[in-house]
């Protein structure tokens, strides 16, 4: 049988082992807000900009006049495709560019 000390002792232990693991991830936590946050806001700029111009400029194609249905047809296959490009590239072009930019 257990006394009384052994079972503290197993209680600390566990206690310990949670406290510790809730300190690393708060530690952690704050480390990638400082770290990371400014990046991912910038790179969240960038491509909402890059998304308002892609549907700028797909939404001024489309008011034009004189527009065929073929027309119309081609100027959605473009801007569906842009967008796809988009969205394929944007996390490679976010790291070049963070790369680039990256003062050593």
């Amino acid at each position: 049988m257990r006394t009384h000390s052994q079972k503290l002792r197993a209680a600390a232990v566990h206690i310990g082992i949670i406290s510790g693991t809730i300190t690393y991830v708060c530690i952690g936590a704050i480390l990638f807000l400082y770290v990371e946050r400014p990046i991912e806001i910038r790179s969240r700029q960038y491509h909402l900009k890059t998304y308002e111009k892609i549907k700028s400029k797909f939404l001024h194609a489309v008011v034009a006049d004189n527009l065929t249905e073929n027309d119309l047809y081609i100027i959605s296959a473009n801007y569906i495709e842009e967008l796809f490009d988009f969205y394929k590239d944007s996390q490679r072009n976010t790291m070049d560019r963070e790369i680039e930019g990256a003062e050593w």
